[in-house]
Parts: structure tokens; sequence; C-alpha cells
């Protein structure tokens, strides 16, 4: 048997195909290159971080990095304090624009150690820049003590009882 809409639903599932994958670039989730997290870990905040885009129409995105951009390793480990944020500040705003984060965006750098928050104007209501130095706190603080999976369950903890209380 012949399909006489071949032409149409190749068309149908080209389409298909071009919104899958634009939907997989803003799907929010962690995406741990820089080896940070365990795999349990990952799968709870991913279902937290789903649970979260749903409920209170915020992206989470948390992104690590083992290093910067190769070309830029040497650059960045000689950059002053305020250089290196800058740079950091504007990696971050990059990625996320890229990924089309509509909410929290998390940047995590092994070597140099750095840790970015940044919130989209999607987020900015909910999380003003106070909101937001505090939840660098609370994560920093398992950070510090290598204890990664549970800083990373403090944070979503922290994104959740403030978007809840925001709402």
């Amino acid at each position: 048997m012949v399909c006489r809409c071949s032409w149409a639903a190749g068309v149908w599932l080209a389409g298909c195909l071009l919104l899958s994958a634009a939907t997989a670039m803003v799907a929010p989730e962690i995406n741990d290159q820089g080896k940070f997290f365990s795999a349990e870990a990952i799968k709870a905040a991913n279902e937290r971080i789903r649970v979260i885009a749903s409920k209170y129409d915020q992206d989470v995105l948390i992104e690590t990095f083992a290093t910067p951009p190769t070309d830029q390793v040497e650059k960045v480990k000689a950059l002053d304090v305020k250089a290196r944020e800058e740079f950091f500040s504007k990696w971050a705003k990059e990625r996320a624009d890229h990924c089309v984060v509509r909410g929290v965006y998390m940047l995590i750098c092994r070597e140099p150690q750095y840790f970015f928050i940044g919130v989209t104007k999607h987020g900015h209501t909910a999380f003003p820049p106070e909101i937001r130095n505090s939840l660098r706190k609370v994560m920093v603080v398992d950070f510090g003590k290598g204890r990664f999976d549970e800083a990373l369950t403090a944070g979503l903890s922290f994104i959740e009882d403030r978007l809840a209380k925001a709402k």
C-alpha cells in the first residue's frame, strides 16, 4: 500500500522534529559536564526541575563545566577577581540565552572554581538580587565541603520554597 500523503506526512514529521529540537534546547535540566553530581542526584533533580517548570512556569537550568571553553582557560586563570566575575557573568548570560532559559540559570566551573547564578527577566520577580544571593549562600556551604549532591538538593528546595511564597 502506498501512502499518497507521504510529502505532507514528511513535512509534518520534519516540523515535529524541528519543534522537538527547539523544545529540547529549552528543557530545564542538569547538564553536568564538570562531573559534580551523582547519577541518582541528577535523576532526582531533573524530576524536581520538571515539576518546578510545570507548576511555576520557571526554568531551572544547571550547567557544570570542568573548565571554561578551551581557548579561554589560561586567560581566565590570569584574570583578577573583578574581571573573572565579568567573564563568568558574560559566559552565563550567553549560555542562558542560547538555551532559552526562562528563570534561573546556574553555571558551575571546576577549574578555576566558580559558581554563578543568573536570573532571566522571566524570573526577576521571584528572584531579585538579595534572594539570588541567599540561594548562592545556601548552595556554597555544601559546595565548599565537597557535598555537591547536597548542595543541589538544598538549592532546588530553596527555589521551590521561594516560588511557592512568590505565587
